[in-house]
């Protein structure tokens, strides 16, 4: 996990999830080709945030369905990985 803003350089860190306003769901990651009618993203993300400069880093919250998901690409025909 990130332990220092990576603009600033403070250890004055928040955790969070990303989520819209109005929406019930928080937002994910959504491989290339998923269907976006079945709303199902492949891991949530989350945010760290700098209480000092206010930047904000976005991570996958499960490296697990990111690997499947290289793993899967790497053999499609897209070649998203190259």
């Amino acid at each position: 996990m990130i332990g220092q803003c990576g603009s600033c350089g403070s250890k004055r860190l928040l955790r969070g999830h990303m989520a819209v306003d109005g929406w019930s769901a928080p937002i994910g990651f959504h491989a290339a080709g998923a269907s976006m009618i079945s709303r199902r993203p492949a891991t949530s993300l989350i945010c760290v945030a700098c209480a000092d400069c206010g930047h904000v880093h976005v991570l996958a919250a499960s490296l697990a369905a990111l690997n499947q998901l290289w793993e899967d690409q790497s053999e499609d025909s897209l070649r998203l990985s190259e």
